[in-house]
């Protein structure tokens, strides 16, 4: 990402926190995943819209996906209001353009891609529909060699919740997010994990689609 759009970027996220007092705890935990510059994929470029396309359009288009499956009609939420103020900010016009975490991706880079491990394959193309992704979007290896994202704003916890009676119980955090990681898979083994697809907690994300763990999905009803 370009260094006035990162320095731009600051600037906004300290409106949002002097406009909104509420949130100042928390607005410097938010985890917001942009991407308007240059994309390397498989030895190609893929342009997703950077600043001064943005600036030529005269508008920001907002990729964001609705937290948790929740719908209003608004589309509201601090995720908006942030890019809003950027936009602002820029001087252009904003635009949500709703999606979904199975193309979030490809709606911004133009190419449909498979994670492999830690690695990603580029499987397709897709039309650009955005120019910014705003949303909570964890940083996973394989998504860091396909998107640029900028400084964490609002970084999130995930909790894998079972039953007082559970024999699975909390690792002990060593400091070292990897090594939690492995402790919290290595805890899961042989165990069966409830997970909500095409959201940030899809298994397919998070590698536990695995014959030492059993995972299945509750299907979901937008509201």
């Amino acid at each position: 990402m370009e260094r006035e759009t990162r320095s731009e970027m600051l600037d906004c996220c300290k409106e949002v926190r002097m406009r909104r007092p509420a949130f100042a705890a928390r607005m410097l935990m938010l985890v917001l995943g942009m991407a308007i510059v240059v994309v390397p994929l498989t030895g190609a470029c893929v342009w997703g819209g950077d600043l001064k396309e943005v600036l030529r359009a005269g508008k920001l288009r907002h990729l964001g996906i609705p937290y948790a499956n929740f719908v209003t009609e608004e589309k509201s939420g601090l995720d908006v209001e942030l890019m809003q103020l950027f936009a602002a900010h820029l001087g252009v016009n904003y635009e949500f353009v709703e999606t979904n975490w199975q193309d979030v991706v490809a709606d911004l880079t133009g190419k449909v891609v498979k994670p492999q491990g830690e690695d990603v394959e580029v499987v397709g193309e897709s039309p650009i529909r955005g120019d910014v992704i705003a949303t909570g979007f964890t940083i996973l290896p394989w998504r860091k060699k396909v998107v640029d994202f900028s400084i964490p704003t609002f970084p999130t916890g995930v909790w894998v919740i079972a039953r007082a009676d559970s024999e699975v119980q909390p690792i002990a955090p060593t400091g070292d997010i990897s090594e939690d990681i492995k402790a919290v898979k290595k805890a899961l083994h042989g165990k069966s994990v409830l997970a909500l697809r095409d959201s940030c907690l899809d298994p397919g994300l998070t590698v536990l689609m695995k014959r030492e763990r059993r995972s299945s999905c509750f299907p979901v009803t937008a509201t």
